[in-house]
């Protein structure tokens, strides 16, 4: 069972993905482009921290990770669903276009992809960790409003209004974009370490998925 009563400095700030292949990256980031040449007050995410996210746990302890590797080589190795297909759909506002906070690739919820982040939920259920009670919603995050402290509203009323202008401009064109599919072969288990220059991800595991 997860050990609740380390101290701070013995956590690991901990989330389970899928990474992305370069030339889905390298596509995400030419619609990053599409978007750059407006003053939206976006902070763009880079290529090394893009990925699919099927579980974020927050803080856990150092010594808890094994049996959070553990979980997850379980959920890795069930069999009957195939690798998923993960098929980036079109770009999107989180949580939507009145209030975005968030700029992302959402991503085709198929029955293999849906199957793998329920294993994944479950088996770190039953080791410990707290399910996930809001709805599965896959994306992938390309930027973020910059909207923080004071004058957060006005900022975020001014990135509101200036994302729709320029997505009513650009969005026939990033829709029409091929974002990009490919077969997850693994998933991973990442450290997360929130830097002055961005976050910085680091795998601590990699479990190859059945069906391969």
């Amino acid at each position: 069972m997860p050990d609740r009563g380390r101290r701070k400095a013995e956590r690991i700030r901990t989330f389970v993905a899928i990474e992305l292949p370069e030339n889905v990256k390298r596509r995400l980031v030419r619609a990053q482009e599409e978007l750059d040449g407006a003053d939206l007050g976006i902070r763009w995410s880079r290529p090394e921290t893009m990925h699919l996210t099927l579980k974020f746990l927050g803080d856990v302890a150092a010594s808890d990770i094994s049996e959070v590797a553990a979980a997850c080589s379980r959920a890795a190795s069930a069999t009957g669903r195939g690798r998923p297909r993960v098929v980036l759909d079109q770009f999107v506002l989180f949580p939507d276009s009145h209030r975005p906070q968030v700029v992302a690739a959402s991503v085709t919820v198929g029955e293999a992809l849906a199957g793998l982040q329920a294993a994944v939920e479950g088996e770190l259920a039953k080791a410990g960790f707290p399910a996930e009670r809001r709805g599965y919603r896959p994306h992938i995050t390309v930027g973020r409003v910059k909207a923080r402290g004071r004058g957060k509203k006005e900022k975020l009323r001014h990135a509101r209004g200036a994302l729709n202008v320029v997505w009513a401009k650009v969005s026939p064109v990033l829709q029409g974009m091929e974002l990009g599919h490919f077969t997850a072969d693994e998933i991973v288990v990442f450290q997360s370490e929130l830097r002055k220059g961005g976050a910085v991800h680091t795998p601590l595991a990699r479990m190859e998925l059945a069906g391969g």
